[in-house]
């Protein structure tokens, strides 16, 4: 499961962000998960319950933003909230866009 693996690469981050602020431990992580990220919340949710045992943020909460799937369009160069079954551009209908949001998995935030 590569989601345990992206966990302990969050963790990592996090205690060093702890780390430097002189932190004992950490309340809350927040990030922003896009859909097209491959991962679902609840797989993250999960990882993160076995990989936060014995760290910094072993009691911290896990709070998942939800990013939207945002496309630019090549045609009429708006830029637009899309789904994720229709990726086309929302202002002129052409399918020619770029990918500008959706598929990313950012460290927002801790609270320590």
């Amino acid at each position: 499961m590569h989601e345990s693996s992206i966990c302990r690469g969050l963790l990592q981050q996090v205690e060093t962000l702890a780390h430097e602020q002189n932190a004992a431990s950490i309340k809350r992580i927040t990030v922003r998960l896009g859909p097209l990220s491959g991962i679902t919340p609840w797989q993250l949710e999960e990882a993160y319950n076995h990989t936060r045992q014995g760290t910094t943020a072993e009691y911290a909460e896990l709070i998942i933003e939800h990013a939207p799937i945002r496309v630019k369009c090549k045609q009429c160069n708006a830029e637009s909230e899309v789904t994720l079954d229709d990726l086309n551009c929302t202002h002129c209908g052409d399918s020619q866009t770029t990918l500008l949001s959706g598929e990313e998995l950012i460290l927002v935030g801790i609270t320590v």
